[in-house]
């Protein structure tokens, strides 16, 4: 639900897009909003976004706070963005109260303005004890690579890093059923999705993540041979390559 000024933002680009020599958008989504603008559909490229899992790969520790809660034997569930409303956190903090036949502690990395309010709904639903707020961390990929799933339960997304750094790292992901994370998440093969808002939707998303050792090996396995072959940075880079040599 952009306000004004951002919607003014987003018009002001749309104007002036016909006057660049090349307009990359990032997803499939954004390409069908911008092709029909007049004098510029012939000036769009595709060009959607990977990850580098070089940086992933060669990790070899997790990160302290993650290796001490798993053992003591807690499954690990994370999330790691921005604390804003669009990523639909407070859903996710209503889905963990009902994960009670699970012995799990949920870790969110980042900030955002929504912190504070974040921070009175889970004393409000009496998870002090089981949810960390650990703040903006430059470690946040060895702090991933420990989870054992890793939830995005956004309103609205492009195609989200978060979540194919997760696939690269070899982590389940539950994430919402929104055009960004359908992209990646097939709801099947490569991960969960869950309905915008549903609180109960998510829980038995995770707990089925969680619990069902053959859905959690497909996830792992599937994800990361999707996103070698779609989303990998070697394939971003050389299609940018190309895109420049065509310029010139």
């Amino acid at each position: 639900d952009p306000d004004f000024k951002l919607k003014l933002y987003e018009m002001m680009d749309r104007m002036i897009f016909p006057f660049f020599d090349a307009v990359v958008p990032l997803s499939e989504g954004l390409m069908d909003s911008l092709s029909h603008i007049p004098k510029l559909s012939h000036k769009l490229t595709l060009i959607t976004n990977g990850v580098d899992i070089g940086e992933i790969e060669e990790l070899e520790e997790i990160a302290a706070e993650v290796t001490a809660l798993k053992a003591e034997g807690y499954l690990v569930i994370g999330y790691i963005g921005r604390l804003v409303h669009g990523k639909g956190l407070d859903t996710f903090l209503t889905s963990l109260e009902k994960l009670t036949d699970l012995k799990w502690k949920a870790v969110m990395v980042g900030e955002g303005e929504q912190e504070a309010e974040l921070r009175e709904l889970v004393k409000e639903k009496g998870l002090d004890e089981k949810v960390d707020f650990l703040g903006f961390r430059a470690d946040r990929l060895s702090l991933l690579k420990g989870f054992d799933v890793f939830v995005l339960p956004s309103r609205s997304e492009g195609i989200p890093r978060c979540v194919m750094e997760s696939m690269a790292a070899e982590v389940p992901v539950v994430a919402s059923n929104i055009p960004g994370c359908r992209t990646l998440i097939d709801g099947e093969k490569t991960g969960a999705l869950f309905e915008v808002d549903d609180a109960d939707g998510l829980a038995e998303s995770i707990r089925s993540t969680l619990t069902n050792s053959v859905l959690n090996e497909k996830y792992k396995v599937e994800a990361k041979r999707f996103l070698l072959e779609r989303y990998s940075a070697k394939r971003m880079a050389k299609e940018y390559e190309a895109l420049f040599k065509s310029l010139l």
